[in-house]
């Protein structure tokens, strides 16, 4: 069952992601100088994930990286000022129109999604013999909600008491584990005591062998910084069921499209 806290992302976000091969990934690295440069600026705002980001270069803008034929593309180092640039060398060009787009490979796939901010400036410059040196600015930010098919981790999770499947037991959703801990755990105890009532999405119920089978969205923002001693793992969700009216509960870090995990108590 694919969890439903995903509805923000509407339909579109419903598509399958389509399968690729990593060709474009394997494509030319551009980097350097050469008798026709162009300094690209990454500016970062509110980008949340720095890592797998890359500068390509192609003759047709940005659509959508399934019909998406680059020429080739530069790779953005992880820690990057506002001040930086990136040389791109397009002396093979020459007469021709490049658009410069910024895509971000997924977290655990290998296609890519555009962080192009809306409010950046025009991203295509005419490569004119006559000029040698040319500069274009890029926002690179956080993807909007359903602007791209998001990928799926797909988790097989088997619920055991002591080394026993148990059959026929309801699996509930928390959330990510941020603000897990005793406190949830006990007002989760005290509202099923009162009027035997969860107010967390179900998952389903396990199967005779004890298993169930769970879609998990992968955030692509992946794990972050909140302040300066505490990281955020915006993938790592909380699965628990109900003994006794007591919580079991299992943290699942999802760094995998497919997984197997044993909640057991």
């Amino acid at each position: 069952m694919t969890i439903t806290f995903i509805k923000k992302l509407g339909c579109i976000c419903l598509i399958a992601l389509v399968t690729l091969s990593c060709s474009k990934d394997d494509n030319e690295s551009l980097e350097g100088t050469g008798s026709h440069t162009v300094s690209v600026f990454p500016i970062k705002v509110g980008l949340s994930r720095s890592s797998d980001i890359k500068i390509f270069v192609s003759e047709k803008p940005f659509e959508s990286y399934d019909k998406f034929a680059p020429l080739g593309s530069v790779s953005v180092p992880v820690q990057s000022k506002i001040t930086d640039s990136i040389n791109v060398n397009v002396s093979k060009y020459v007469g021709k129109t490049l658009f410069f787009t910024p895509l971000r490979k997924h977290l655990l796939s290998d296609n890519y999604y555009t962080i192009a901010g809306k409010s950046s400036p025009v991203n295509s410059v005419l490569i004119e013999d006559s000029k040698s040196e040319y500069k274009v600015s890029l926002i690179l930010t956080e993807p909007e909600s359903g602007s791209y098919a998001y990928d799926e981790a797909h988790m097989t999770l088997t619920v055991q008491k002591g080394t026993t499947p148990v059959a026929n037991k309801e699996v509930y959703w928390y959330g990510t584990s941020f603000a897990w801990g005793p406190e949830m755990i006990r007002t989760i105890e005290n509202r099923y005591m009162i009027d035997q009532s969860i107010v967390q999405l179900s998952m389903g119920k396990t199967k005779t062998d004890g298993t169930v089978k769970i879609s998990i969205p992968v955030d692509e923002k992946g794990i972050t910084s909140l302040g300066t001693t505490q990281e955020v793992n915006h993938n790592e969700h909380v699965f628990f069921v109900l003994e006794n009216g007591k919580v079991k509960p299992v943290l699942v870090d999802v760094n995998a499209l497919t997984l197997f995990q044993t909640l057991q108590y």
